[in-house]
């Protein structure tokens, strides 16, 4: 069994659903792309994407002992949906932990399985947590194609999967070769379907538009042209994912993030009377948490009066 072969198996061992390795040339094109996203201030407030652009570049800089990139996907997909009255959550923030504990765990089990053969040899690792481009890497390492909705697309298996990377002493040989774009020409759901236009053109997106920026990520008031929008999304927004043809039939992961939280389909009788206390309870160590209860019930705010309002 070669070393990819190894690597692969202990992947898939740790609970990951999917594993390809990347060489450590600049992404410079992916780079470039995001400089000028960047100078278009289509990152809204989010001013700590602006910081070591160049870290983003070249992983080499990040990571100067690293020879590759093992590059994994852990699936998120669950079949239970809101229904009635219930209030939507981000699909990713469904599940009663938070997927950077989860994951953690996983790459560090991963890690130790690596170290064990060859000692010394996993570095560090990262999901959503440092300067990488970690669909860029994706992409190199063959497991898919970066989709119209800016999300990374797996033929067969749509696109409910967080990226990890985990740097390598080891020269792996990516034994998958870059996929190219597989969107129909014809295909434009996910920019037609978002209803504040924050695909503004493909791969293109304006944060400042976007109800999942507005929230999750922003710590002020909700743009008027995104509430006029945001319908029940007290937590993110799904759209441009779920109309994307690719997922019609979702696979869901060999293991799961966790056990679902029951929280994440409240009501609208359970939103807006919902205390700090409660919060807490039902919240604690999800991604919900991380926003913080005064942001959340902002959002239920803006939620109610939309709801309310006579459209």
């Amino acid at each position: 069994m070669s070393i990819e072969q190894t690597i692969r198996k202990n992947a898939l061992e740790a609970g990951f659903d999917f594993c390809g390795f990347a060489s450590l040339e600049p992404l410079t094109s992916d780079a470039d792309r995001l400089s000028g996203w960047l100078a278009a201030g289509y990152h809204a407030d989010m001013r700590w994407m602006e910081r070591n652009t160049h870290l983003r570049r070249d992983p080499r800089l990040l990571v100067p002992e690293a020879q590759s990139a093992v590059v994994l996907l852990s699936g998120y997909y669950h079949p239970m949906e809101p229904r009635g009255d219930q209030w939507h959550v981000a699909r990713y923030a469904r599940f009663r932990s938070d997927y950077h504990d989860v994951l953690r765990d996983r790459l560090l089990h991963l890690s130790s399985m690596i170290d064990a053969e060859w000692q010394g040899a996993a570095l560090r690792h990262y999901t959503d947590t440092g300067p990488v481009l970690e669909r860029a890497l994706a992409v190199r390492a063959g497991l898919g194609w970066i989709g119209r909705n800016n999300c990374l697309i797996v033929p067969g298996a749509g696109s409910y999967y967080f990226i990890s990377v985990l740097f390598t002493k080891l020269e792996l040989q990516p034994d998958l070769p870059p996929m190219p774009d597989h969107c129909p020409p014809s295909c434009h759901r996910c920019l037609e379907a978002c209803p504040a236009g924050a695909l503004v053109e493909p791969r293109l997106l304006d944060s400042d538009r976007c109800i999942a920026y507005h929230t999750i990520e922003n710590k002020g008031e909700i743009a008027p042209e995104v509430a006029a929008v945001i319908n029940n999304r007290v937590f993110g927004c799904d759209i441009c994912q779920e109309v994307c043809p690719w997922n019609r039939h979702p696979r869901p992961p060999r293991v799961p993030v966790d056990e679902v939280n029951e929280a994440a389909f409240y009501g609208s009788d359970q939103w807006p009377d919902l205390t700090h206390e409660q919060f807490l309870n039902a919240f604690r160590k999800t991604p919900l948490h991380r926003t913080g209860y005064k942001r959340l019930m902002r959002n239920v705010e803006v939620c109610t009066s939309f709801l309310n309002y006579d459209h």
